[in-house]
């Protein structure tokens, strides 16, 4: 099937997802929900995603400058233009697309191997945070749900790192672009060998992201007239963000906002009101997109 279809179909799914439960929640409830946002939320909730946005860039900058000095405002540009397409496509492939824009000054698979790390950081500290949050804030069937989906994870993770694993996706997956890929074993590794320090920096700096993520939202849920609390955010937020691992959908789309309203819900929050946040942030998110490739088409 052409990538495209594919992918159009992934987002149609999302869409379809997302409809389905504004459905069941009531499209009217919502609307009153949005109705009560108070813009003097507004240069927070802003303020909040661009250190996001900024932190995430400098999180793969430090990756890479041990193979590469390459001055930030550079690579924040093409991480711009990475995350901006990711809104289109599974999985934040998008942000690997960095690789490509930095070809003529890095090896593709050194720039590959230092943005898996990242987002592999990433995915283990979001685990360990809704393995905590959930144990600390909800019952236990929703405990064992996040539990399993984890252990299911961190067990192709394993395969995949293996030798036999990498041999199996170069030669069944990758084939003839595996050449492509060359010294992404060794850089890779070299995080846990020769280049500690910004693994180390990295793992302080996606810390202070997930507290961000958790800001975030509690500013949007304040401009809703609902406190929700912090830390109740911040495991949801780490849930969210594993789902999004998952390319059933693009960037998420859907599958994200299911899960963040189920979980809420059992913490008593208002569907309706939770629905709202999402669209908020989808809102914030794309409105970015489009002004980064404004930008882009300007210059």
């Amino acid at each position: 099937m052409d990538k495209n279809i594919f992918n159009i179909i992934k987002f149609v799914l999302g869409i379809s997802i997302i409809i389905s439960l504004f459905y069941f929640i009531g499209f009217k409830e919502i609307c009153f929900a949005l109705a009560l946002f108070k813009l003097e939320y507004l240069p927070p909730i802003i303020i909040l995603f661009l250190l996001f946005i900024l932190m995430n860039a400098y999180n793969i900058k430090i990756m890479i400058d041990p193979f590469k000095k390459i001055k930030f405002e550079n690579l924040l540009k093409y991480y711009c233009l990475g995350w901006t397409s990711s809104l289109f496509l599974p999985a934040k492939i998008g942000e690997f697309s960095i690789s490509v824009f930095l070809k003529d000054k890095i090896e593709i698979g050194k720039t590959g191997a230092a943005i898996f790390m990242d987002k592999l950081i990433t995915f283990v500290i979001s685990a360990v945070i809704a393995v905590i949050g959930l144990a600390s804030f909800f019952n236990g069937e929703v405990i064992l749900k996040t539990i399993t989906v984890l252990v299911l994870c961190i067990a192709v993770l394993a395969v995949m790192m293996s030798n036999k694993g990498r041999l199996f996706i170069r030669r069944f997956i990758l084939r003839k672009y595996a050449k492509n890929l060359t010294g992404f074993s060794k850089t890779f590794f070299s995080y846990f060998r020769s280049n500690r320090r910004p693994f180390l920096i990295n793992i302080l700096i996606t810390l202070i992201k997930a507290v961000l993520t958790a800001l975030f939202g509690y500013f949007i849920f304040l401009s809703l007239g609902t406190f929700v609390n912090p830390l109740v955010i911040l495991a949801v937020g780490a849930v969210e963000t594993i789902s999004i691992l998952f390319p059933f959908t693009l960037n998420g789309l859907g599958v994200k906002q299911g899960i963040g309203i189920y979980i809420f819900h059992l913490a008593g929050i208002n569907p309706s009101i939770v629905a709202a946040r999402y669209i908020i942030g989808l809102i914030v998110r794309y409105l970015f997109g489009l002004f980064v490739i404004l930008f882009i088409r300007l210059k």
